[in-house]
């Protein structure tokens, strides 16, 4: 009995695994291209471990998932959120290759984040910061304390993934607007005294107003 021929992917680390371009994945065998799923998958699967090990996962009644940091490195969860704490792979048995294909454009996009590492987590905190802030809790030790101020950014976060949940599901969400509502949830909660809670809905009335402004203009109802 011949040994079967060695996988595409045989000898290559994650990081080669990922960068093939599209050209080379297309031409992959289906036994290969289910290896190369499989290969990086394990890697995904065990950097969300590591998120998980630093997150309290906190479910309200309506099911809605929080993650908050256990310990304080500071660690931002968007990854955990983007998943939802769903682990990659497609288990045992045949699969289509549209799903292998699918499933392995996940976890390659997962890989390529910066921030599913825990020093890119990390730096992604201190840069959400900056934009709601003004400055890192490190650079502003002393200005509020440490509880504080994870309990209110977490707060923030929290509230601001509700609401780009629900304006994403209206087709509106950009990276530029994201960052310009992180600002706005800064400056409602720390300069206004807003709850994190009361600024989303804040920011909500904002929009709301803004878009029925645009729609009357649009139409010519505006005087």
């Amino acid at each position: 009995m011949t040994d079967k021929k060695p996988f595409y992917t045989e000898g290559m680390t994650v990081e080669q695994i990922v960068n093939l371009g599209d050209d080379v994945i297309n031409k992959m065998t289906t036994r290969d291209l289910s290896r190369a799923l499989r290969t990086v998958s394990l890697a995904a699967n065990k950097r969300i471990k590591r998120l998980l090990k630093h997150a309290e996962v906190q479910t309200n009644a309506q099911g809605d998932v929080r993650y908050i940091e256990k310990g304080n490195k500071g660690i931002d969860f968007e990854a955990l959120y983007h998943t939802e704490g769903v682990l990659f792979g497609l288990g045992r048995g045949k699969h289509k290759r549209g799903d292998i294909y699918k499933e392995f454009a996940r976890a390659r996009n997962f890989i390529n984040a910066p921030s599913t590492t825990i020093s890119g987590a990390i730096e992604l905190r201190k840069k959400r910061e900056r934009q709601i802030l003004g400055g890192t809790r490190e650079e502003l030790q002393g200005k509020i304390s440490q509880e504080e101020m994870n309990n209110l950014i977490s707060d923030i976060y929290s509230e601001f993934h509700r609401w780009k949940e629900e304006y994403a599901i209206e087709g509106g969400y950009s990276k530029e607007l994201g960052k310009r509502v992180l600002k706005m949830f800064g400056r409602r909660v720390f300069n206004k005294g807003f709850t994190p809670e009361d600024a989303r809905s804040s920011i909500e009335e904002y929009y709301d107003d803004k878009y029925e402004r645009e729609e009357q203009k649009r139409l010519g109802y505006e005087n």
